[in-house]
């Protein structure tokens, strides 16, 4: 696992677009399929910039995660990021972004009162369909469990892609909370790992 640079945010951007093509919640984010990908692009080359540094890569980009230390979790851009966040909503569009500012407030929510401070949140982690199943989700995982572990620290994630859930199982996590989210048909997973 390496920091991501600056230099990768673009290749690193369409990765995620890729890895969360199909991903039920960014289906329901942006239902138009002519225009998911670029808008998942544009979404992600503005979280990589503002989150640069809690981001990080495999050797040759195949997987990324972005991570969030204990006592510093927080799903909303800095006034810093006002102006690229300007330009990515008129790249996203304002409802797709209306849905996910809604989703983020719920999911919040549920994990205040399930998630207890100190504990690691992992935000998001993709690996490029055409590398899934070699191990990378691990390679991005396992230097933060090391350092949760030492501290005596939880891991918490989320998911609404039940095919992860046996992934995340693999990794020793555990469903702490299911919830329908409100208004549709997409599952939401909260799992644990301590």
């Amino acid at each position: 696992m390496e920091k991501l640079t600056a230099s990768e945010i673009q290749l690193a951007a369409g990765v995620f677009a890729r890895a969360f093509f199909d991903d039920p919640l960014f289906r329901h984010f942006f239902p138009e399929i002519s225009e998911r990908r670029a808008q998942i692009e544009a979404l992600y080359r503005f979280r990589l910039r503002s989150q640069l540094s809690n981001s990080f890569k495999t050797n040759a980009l195949e997987g990324l995660a972005i991570w969030q230390a204990p006592h510093r979790h927080n799903s909303f851009p800095s006034i810093l990021d006002l102006v690229p966040g300007l330009r990515m909503v008129k790249q996203v569009g304002r409802a797709p972004l209306t849905r996910m500012v809604s989703y983020l407030r719920w999911a919040e929510s549920l994990r205040a009162v399930t998630a207890h401070e100190p504990y690691w949140y992992l935000d998001s982690l993709v690996v490029d369909p055409a590398f899934q199943g070699r191990g990378l989700a691990r390679q991005l995982i396992d230097p933060v469990v090391r350092l949760a572990r030492d501290a005596g620290q939880w891991i918490y994630l989320e998911t609404h892609n039940r095919r992860n859930l046996d992934i995340y199982a693999h990794l020793g996590f555990t469903v702490v909370a299911r919830q329908r989210l409100p208004g549709t048909y997409i599952d939401h997973f909260l799992l644990r790992k301590g």
